[in-house]
């Protein structure tokens, strides 16, 4: 079989999900940030140089117009965050952070709302991330077999992570190179950074699962009906 472009550009997004899973733990430090925001984008600009997917792409903006202009501005909430604004405006926008500002006297004339400015911009490209996965995903599996392919690849990390968890916790949940388990002595975390994101992960790759059945079987009986 023959390794087409998106085929091999689906083989990056697998592999980039993958670094996702397997270093979950890190996921909220600021390196491992900026490293997964540096390669989803690349990997975007690369995939913004095909004509297909730049067509696809704008079909996902204008059939999708509503929840984007949403999130944008969700994400601009979270930069207008960060920005510095006059100390009097904290009165309206943050009376706890301007409270504070005033008892620690800070002759400061200019704020951020945030309390943490730097921790709040990694969220904003924790968030932005998300997003360019999500509009990854949309242009380059656009076929049936394609989201078939996908979610059996979600149900194979499921089910590996689902071996890593159980075998760590039957041997006393050890520290092993980067995964830390000694906090959860006691509950199954597998890759994840705590048993309620693992618990959530495995949830999905069961809805997952439903849904994979539900296609494949509509997809052998050249049915359109779908299960979620």
């Amino acid at each position: 079989m023959s390794l087409t472009k998106n085929r091999f550009h689906q083989s990056i997004f697998y592999f980039l999900i993958s670094l996702l899973i397997i270093f979950n733990e890190f996921n909220n430090y600021n390196l491992f940030i900026q490293i997964n925001f540096i390669l989803i984008s690349l990997f975007f600009l690369i995939c913004f140089k095909d004509i297909n997917y730049k067509a696809h792409i704008k079909k996902f903006f204008l059939d999708n117009r509503i929840i984007l202009i949403i999130y944008f501005i969700f994400l601009s909430y979270i930069i207008f965050q960060i920005v510095l604004i006059p100390i009097e405006l904290l009165k309206f926008f943050s009376p706890a952070k301007y409270k504070i500002l005033i008892e620690l006297g800070q002759p400061k004339f200019f704020s951020t709302i945030s309390l943490d400015p730097s921790k709040t911009f990694f969220h904003f490209l924790n968030y932005f991330s998300l997003f360019l996965y999500f509009l990854i995903f949309k242009i380059i599996f656009y076929k049936e077999i394609h989201l078939l392919r996908f979610y059996l690849y979600i149900l194979s990390a499921g089910f590996i992570s689902s071996l890593v968890g159980v075998y760590f916790f039957l041997i006393g949940n050890p520290d092993f190179l980067f995964i830390s388990n000694s906090s959860y002595a006691s509950s199954a975390t597998g890759f994840f950074i705590n048993r309620t994101v693992f618990a959530c992960f495995l949830n999905l790759s069961f809805l997952v699962g439903i849904e994979y059945l539900s296609l494949i079987d509509n997809y052998s009986k050249k049915k359109n009906k779908i299960f979620l």
